[in-house]
């Protein structure tokens, strides 16, 4: 503890970050909008410290369980154990933010070793939420600790994406342009080759129905094979760019976004569906029929708020009904403004 450089009295003000970085991409966009949050608002400095695990997880299970007993002049030599890579500043840090569960041992080791609060963004089960001082999530939980999120943070934002639109079209985005982004089977959401086949008849009909043309993004879970079958049923005349991951990967989603004016994807992304409503502030999402998210879970949730906020519509693969929304949700900007607000007034009640 006497290696920190501890500021004297009571700080209001958050100086300082210790960002873990768990080494998983999606983990580490959302601990760094988070430090980006602060950045902008307090002039904070954020120091990212490698959260990377080489132990197995009964290890990691055991230290997070007795990290409370465990003497405060050996911490430092405890984390080396499982987090060999983790070099740790001398200022002492306003808050900790972390993301995933391997780095949950790390993050309640360094909590006691500093003092200082701690923040974790994600799913995370109920016991473990105690852990933290806040918890962000993208769906309520129920916990007395907890903050919703407006969108989960993948680092898309309109501006990006306009700015991507503009480097791949130096003339000028395409006109009268749909954007579809395709992902793939996964463990919760089962697409069928009758469904591919069913969504690329609606692609055909709804671009003659609508005088458009598609910009289409598949992504590493599509597969030859399906991209195939798509292709083989798409109308070419309907087709104005495409990206077709599994034979040709290029980056282009955050131009395809920017430049449609109306955008589906599927839903079997959280990723996905949260860029698209970065960019546009509505999505269309296309649903399989055999889903398999628990109702009560955080994905499920997310979704379910988005569609009751205006900012998600479910369509099925077939039958996509189109149809302006009631109401026009706050705009993204204006809902992230407030969270970064509540967020920093809440982590200054923690100094």
């Amino acid at each position: 503890m006497s290696s920190f450089a501890f500021a004297n009295g009571n700080k209001r003000n958050v100086t300082n970050l210790w960002l873990i970085d768990p080494g998983i991409p999606g983990h580490t966009t959302q601990v760094e909008g988070i430090g980006r949050i602060f950045q902008q608002e307090t002039g904070a400095e954020c120091v990212w410290i490698s959260g990377k695990s080489t132990r197995k997880g009964l290890l990691r299970s055991l230290i997070r369980r007795g990290s409370r007993w465990v003497p405060s002049g050996l911490l430092p030599k405890v984390a080396k154990v499982i987090y060999p890579e983790v070099e740790l500043p001398r200022r002492k840090p306003d808050l900790i933010v972390t993301s995933g569960s391997k780095t949950i041992p790390l993050c309640r080791l360094l909590k006691r070793l500093t003092g200082a609060p701690s923040l974790f963004l994600g799913s995370i089960e109920r016991p473990r939420s105690d852990y933290f001082d806040l918890v962000v999530l993208p769906a309520t939980m129920d916990l007395p600790n907890e903050m919703i999120v407006p969108l989960v943070e993948t680092g898309q934002s309109s501006e990006r994406a306009a700015a991507a639109a503009q480097c791949r079209w130096p003339d000028g985005p395409p006109a009268n342009c749909w954007t579809m982004v395709l992902g793939g089977t996964s463990s919760t959401h089962v697409f069928t080759a009758e469904e591919w086949r069913e969504l690329a008849t609606e692609m055909n009909r709804l671009a003659r129905l609508h005088g458009i043309q598609w910009l289409i993004s598949t992504s590493r879970r599509t597969g030859v094979e399906t991209e195939n079958l798509l292709r083989s049923i798409l109308d070419p005349s309907v087709i104005r760019e495409a990206i077709w991951w599994g034979t040709n990967p290029e980056k282009g989603l955050a131009a395809f976004l920017s430049a449609g004016e109306g955008v589906f994807v599927t839903r079997d992304s959280m990723t996905m569906v949260s860029e698209a409503i970065a960019v546009k502030e509505h999505a269309g999402i296309i649903c399989p029929a055999d889903c398999r998210l628990k109702a009560d879970s955080i994905y499920a949730r997310y979704l379910e708020r988005l569609e009751r906020e205006g900012r998600a519509t479910l369509h099925p693969t077939r039958g996509i009904s189109i149809s302006s929304a009631s109401f026009e949700p706050e705009p993204i900007a204006k809902s992230q403004a407030k969270f970064a607000a509540g967020l920093i007034e809440r982590v200054r009640q923690l100094l």
